[in-house]
């Protein structure tokens, strides 16, 4: 208001899952009292479904039940939207207006319910290759002490990145020239560390990709979410601001 500006605004109808949001039954007067307000402007209505197929009809009809109530006082509603990837994918839900997808944006629905393609992936380049010996050791506190002659790649990325800190401990893989190969002992909050004795020669500068396609080679984020006794959502959620953003389109690197 102090800038002049106005504000368009979605207001969220709380409709069953009682997390945040306006009471269904008393949504009406606070619709009419924002819309009042001639510093903001109603842009749309909307909820957040349960996901239960027999709770989410109900949830439909109380929304559907506000927006009658605020047209028949004379007012546009805007967008009106409920439905996320869950609810459009498996068609647990009207359309409405607008839908809001999230996790199936990424491609990342089961395979059985929809034919997706990951458009998500996590990369990172060698920055180390040593030889290590029987007696020397892996990590703080000499956690992994080496048995047999190992070949050993440092990437430069950890928990702090985001990536699950439990995979280690649960059989993690990494891609490396087209090649899948372990994560071995303790990761740390910016490196980990990768078993690559035998096959190609790994060197400094090589692509690592921790979920995402090399060549014909995947390393899906679901097996990573079983590895970080994770989920999809978490992981997406959880990668690091910091890390670096690159988007493609059609092989081409834009930003």
């Amino acid at each position: 208001h102090e800038l002049g500006q106005v504000a368009r605004v979605h207001i969220k109808i709380d409709t069953g899952l009682s997390r945040v949001g306006v009471p269904f039954g008393a949504a009406l007067p606070f619709v009419v009292d924002v819309a009042a307000r001639p510093e903001l402007a109603l842009a749309g209505l909307f909820t957040t479904l349960v996901e239960d197929e027999a709770y989410d009809p109900v949830q439909i009809t109380r929304l559907n039940e506000v927006v009658a109530a605020v047209q028949a006082q004379g007012l546009d509603p805007g967008i009106v939207h409920a439905a996320s990837s869950a609810a459009v994918i498996q068609g647990t839900a009207p359309m409405l207006d607008m839908v809001r997808v999230g996790n199936g944006f990424y491609g990342f629905e089961p395979q059985t319910l929809v034919d997706t393609k990951p458009i998500l992936s996590l990369h990172a380049r060698v920055i180390t290759v040593k030889t290590l010996m029987p007696g020397d050791s892996i990590a703080y506190h000499r956690r992994g002490l080496i048995e047999r002659e190992t070949r050993v790649a440092t990437l430069p990325i950890g928990y702090a990145d985001g990536y699950p800190f439990s995979a280690v401990d649960n059989g993690a893989q990494v891609l490396i020239r087209g090649r899948r190969w372990p994560l071995i002992v303790y990761m740390s909050a910016n490196h980990v560390t990768v078993d690559v004795t035998g096959g190609p020669e790994i060197q400094v500068g090589d692509e690592a990709v921790l979920f995402g396609r090399q060549g014909d080679a995947e390393i899906s984020i679901s097996e990573l979410a079983r590895w970080g006794s994770s989920s999809e959502y978490k992981i997406c959620t959880n990668l690091s601001p910091l890390l670096p953003r690159v988007f493609r389109y059609s092989g081409v690197d834009l930003a």
